[in-house]
């Protein structure tokens, strides 16, 4: 899709976000739908589209571009449960293809849709209120096509990462072990159920007072669950969870936008719960007492959410403006090179706020390309880090002196710019001979510092 809006609108910002907020209030619209079609009513329907929605941890689906490929997943994957419940309910098989190709399309997009077709059947088991049909074929028959084509991913994925491995190439994702898998997986739970602070770590919980908060707090949704006769609605929620954070845990590492789908089961839990306090106090004739309740609790939800957002929001526009001084003092300097031109770009910022908000972690040749570069120009770049080395060479090429009074002559020569981002300033060392040799040594020594 990304592809097909430059193609269009070339590389202008606007119809990016546009396309931005129109999937994400589309998945909200589809939630809302969903929760229906399973049997929820229409308080638990808006409590969960109204948590779901105002999640302060969607602020990276939100707010950073490249994260158009997890919402679009989001849109399939409620698509394909919507679909695939309209066939087993009318056994129309135009729905079943289209909740097929849809399941096809979320695969391609990213390889967390892996954990749609387990969720496909705690839903069903939620809906029938049985397991018993798990031990029938009939069961089982429409899922086949589903599983040759996970299989089929699967087998396509693990084939590409072993022929990495058999290259000794490096790849960005790897399997960390099955301990850090658990780990991994309880920090994303615990940072589900604390929505509002920093992304929390596991150690930070230790003899800490936000770990008693975490027991409280899961402690009571789970007795309010079994309390107000809700443990289908708990069975799915945990089943949710758990499901679709376990192929982020395996070859991943936290990110907030990885909890963008398993946060649905935790608002569905909580919805049902809270359509369920309003019929419970309905029976004895306290109707308006707790809808003015759950209305309060979610009103102070969203406001504390908003704020919260907001916050995020300034701080992805505070990282856009290193992004902005880069690309803008890089055009200035050399406002024209020729054609297939590489620029070397050193100590710039990857993220901030725990690797939560990304700066230059990728998208850089394409803003250089959105100043009128040819596309034939690429950025190389080292980020800032704590690193000894990498702190090294900042140090040593910012001691490094232009070679000549006109460095551009140079350059023209040598197709190659080199720069040094310090301290909000972009430092240009382009004609040192000096840097230069730094630059090619580093990248022969240790390209593992260097991304494209």
């Amino acid at each position: 899709m990304l592809k097909v809006e430059a193609a269009t609108f070339d590389l202008n910002p606007v119809p990016y976000r546009l396309t931005m907020i129109g999937l994400y209030l589309l998945i909200i619209v589809l939630l809302y739908h969903f929760i229906l079609q399973i049997g929820g009513q229409w308080i638990a329907a808006v409590t969960t589209v109204s948590l779901f929605g105002f999640f302060p941890r969607n602020h990276q689906v939100i707010f950073w571009f490249a994260a158009m490929q997890d919402l679009i997943v989001g849109v399939c994957f409620l698509l394909v449960a919507s679909f695939f419940l309209k066939y087993r309910d009318t056994d129309k098989s135009k729905h079943y293809y289209a909740a097929l190709l849809l399941f096809l399309i979320a695969l391609g997009f990213k390889e967390t849709a892996v954990a749609i077709l387990p969720t496909l059947v705690i839903i069903e088991v939620y809906r029938n209120k049985s397991v018993n049909n798990l031990a029938h074929f009939k069961f089982w028959r429409a899922y086949i096509p589903f599983g040759i084509a996970l299989c089929g991913f699967v087998l396509y994925v693990f084939a590409d990462r072993w022929m990495n491995e058999l290259q000794s190439v490096k790849t960005f994702h790897q399997f960390a072990g099955f301990i850090n898998v658990i780990k991994l997986l309880g920090r994303y739970v615990i940072n589900v159920l604390l929505p509002f602070s920093h992304p929390v770590e596991l150690r930070e919980l230790k003899y800490s007072l936000l770990l008693v908060f975490v027991l409280l707090e899961t402690a009571t949704i789970i007795i309010a669950a079994l309390a107000l006769e809700r443990r289908r609605e708990l069975f799915l929620a945990g089943g949710w969870l758990i499901i679709n954070l376990i192929p982020v845990a395996l070859f991943s590492f936290y990110n907030d936008r990885y909890l963008f789908i398993p946060f649905v089961g935790i608002a569905f839990l909580l919805g049902s719960l809270a359509e369920r306090i309003v019929y419970w106090f309905g029976a004895f004739r306290f109707k308006l007492l707790p809808r003015m309740a759950v209305l309060g609790l979610l009103s102070v939800y969203l406001i504390v959410s908003m704020m919260r957002l907001y916050g995020y929001q300034a701080r992805w526009r505070e990282a856009a403006q290193e992004v902005k001084s880069v690309v803008s003092e890089t055009a200035r300097l050399y406002p024209q090179v020729p054609t297939g031109s590489t620029f070397y770009f050193i100590n710039l910022t990857h993220s901030v706020s725990q690797g939560q908000i990304y700066v230059l972690n990728n998208g850089l040749d394409g803003a250089l390309w959105a100043q009128g570069y040819d596309r034939s120009v690429k950025a190389v770049k080292i980020f800032k880090s704590d690193t000894p080395y990498q702190q090294d060479l900042t140090e040593k090429t910012l001691v490094c002196e232009n070679d000549d009074e006109d460095p551009k002559f140079l350059n023209v020569s040598r197709h190659q710019y080199i720069f040094i981002y310090k301290e909000g300033e972009l430092i240009d060392r382009s004609a040192s001979e000096c840097a230069n040799s730094l630059v090619k040594e580093s990248i022969m020594l240790h390209p593992e510092f260097w991304v494209n």
